[in-house]
């Protein structure tokens, strides 16, 4: 669907995926693997140059709450 919609829906899809997964625990994994998913795709059909930099400022804190948040140190909570 993101693909049809192209890049310029890339800021949507982020506010969508904040909304309705709570960042913490796996569901950061959930919304961090969806992102990384969206773009990759929107790589392989390359034409997404320069259509993402709208969506840098929603999409980098997505990724480093699954990378180095709870979920990305190997922490578990209790």
């Amino acid at each position: 669907m993101a693909l049809e919609l192209g890049p310029e829906y890339m800021p949507y899809i982020c506010n969508v995926l904040r909304a309705a997964l709570p960042d913490k625990g796996y569901t950061a994994h959930v919304i961090g693997f969806t992102v990384t998913a969206v773009l990759e795709a929107f790589q392989r059909v390359g034409d997404a140059a320069g259509r993402l930099d709208e969506s840098l400022q929603l999409v980098l804190p997505l990724l480093e709450g699954d990378v180095f948040g709870e979920v990305g140190s190997g922490r578990r909570g209790g």
